[in-house]
């Protein structure tokens, strides 16, 4: 999790898509996306000289909320949009036990900490749910672009709404469950983790393990 010497001054970007289609259906979380960048590797989002004299008034107001132990960081923003739809894509009236239409588009603002076993990640999403979000026109697009039928109920969209979401990530990489690197093979590690969002937009907690 902490990068060698020599790294530090790289930014990140990063895309990512999620789309039912590759699983052969159409239908309740049906698409979204992520544009992210992360800024080079900090070891002070209040002073360090790499981020802009903005980023770093922000890092201040963080570290007064809460002063993590950070060995390394980084600052982060996405660009994200998520859709929603019920599984008949041919009525025009209102499903009422099914899935609504919904979309969500949204900025976000946020840090990660690391050590060589934690990440942890901190994130501020601000958007819009309903026709605002115009995730009515994107799906339109990609089914005509792709020639895949339109779904005929958006126009029981939920209405437009200014959403908020704080987003938190714990990761673990756990010692004893680490396999020494090696030229000859493979490596692996196996790394738990847990986190939570709280918001208008969405509420839960989620567990889970990567390998």
């Amino acid at each position: 999790l902490i990068d060698q010497p020599g790294q530090s001054a790289k930014r990140t970007y990063s895309f990512t898509l999620d789309n039912d289609l590759f699983a052969n259906r159409d239908r309740d979380y049906t698409s979204g996306f992520k544009a992210a960048w992360s800024s080079p590797n900090v070891r002070s989002f209040a002073d360090d000289d790499c981020l802009p004299q903005w980023l770093q008034q922000a890092g201040k107001l963080f570290t007064q909320v809460y002063s993590p132990v950070v060995e390394q960081g980084n600052v982060t923003f996405t660009l994200g949009q998520a859709m929603y739809t019920p599984r008949d894509r041919t009525a025009t009236a209102l499903i009422a036990n099914d899935r609504p239409y919904a979309g969500w588009s949204y900025l976000g603002f946020g840090y990660n900490t690391r050590s060589p076993s934690r990440l942890d990640s901190y994130e501020v999403n601000l958007g819009v749910v309903g026709p605002w979000a115009h995730a009515r026109e994107a799906q339109r697009f990609i089914h005509r672009i792709r020639g895949f039928e339109q779904f005929e109920g958006w126009g029981n969209q939920l209405g437009n709404e200014f959403g908020a979401q704080l987003v938190f990530e714990r990761k673990y990489r756990t010692e004893f469950l680490q396999h020494p690197d090696s030229r000859n093979g493979f490596g692996f590690d196996v790394i738990p983790h847990y986190g939570f969002s709280l918001g208008n937009v969405a509420t839960y907690a989620n567990a889970g393990v990567e390998l």
